[in-house]
């Protein structure tokens, strides 16, 4: 059993973490933790909270699809609830995209330590960008040491040949039955609804009425054409 943790990429399409864990692994645990005292960064605010709660219900009805059942938890820490959670379910391994942001890449390794302490794989995958930004160096002569203009970065990342195409939805996955999670709405995630009764996220849920990883590829192939 392999666990697959969802962050900022709710999609089951072109997700090299969920695809390489379903090859390598009989059955798989997708999780999404929401975390917010754990981000250094900013956290989401309300309006991010909505298009994260519809992103949500989107992504457990593609996985669904598959056989797979989406698990929803909530705590302080990434690691302590992945921690717990690859104790419930027996899992060898922990798949993730990795994070860019600095506060981001701090809370993976220190999700990574706790998990290897525990003797439990970590394996984390390019599935955000289309280039690795460590791989597309600032040439010799830059010597401020970061990127004038556009064309340099452009043709610095072209030498680097096309990125590679998007990997295929996995055929089927696997879940263990009888995992714990909690739903959409008892995430704590913001509703649009203020204390008053206003729903000022019902204009957000008017002007994209489809918030999912089926209607963002339809964005994808109208910019495209």
């Amino acid at each position: 059993t392999a666990v697959v943790w969802f962050r900022q990429d709710m999609r089951t399409h072109d997700h090299p973490a969920l695809l390489e864990a379903s090859r390598q692994y009989d059955a798989v645990v997708p999780v999404f933790i929401w975390a917010p005292e754990d981000e250094g960064g900013a956290p989401p605010g309300g309006a991010a909270q909505i298009w994260l709660r519809e992103s949500l219900r989107a992504l457990s009805q593609d996985l669904h699809g598959l056989g797979a059942h989406l698990v929803l938890r909530r705590g302080r820490s990434y690691a302590d609830v992945l921690t717990e959670l690859v104790r419930e379910v027996g899992a060898k391994a922990v798949y993730f995209n990795r994070r860019y942001e600095p506060w981001g890449q701090q809370v993976d390794r220190q999700v990574a330590q706790q998990l290897a302490s525990g003797r439990v794989g970590v394996r984390e995958f390019a599935g955000y960008l289309l280039y690795e930004p460590q791989e597309v160096g600032v040439g010799a002569g830059y010597t401020v040491g970061h990127w004038g203009t556009l064309m340099p970065f452009y043709k610095a990342c072209l030498a680097l040949g096309r990125p590679r195409r998007p990997l295929p939805t996995p055929e089927r996955l696997a879940s263990p039955s009888g995992v714990c999670s909690l739903t959409v709405d008892s995430l704590g995630l913001d509703s649009g609804v203020a204390p008053g009764g206003e729903n000022w996220g019902a204009s957000i849920r008017r002007a994209w009425p489809q918030i999912s990883q089926a209607a963002a590829l339809q964005q994808l192939r109208g910019f495209v054409r």
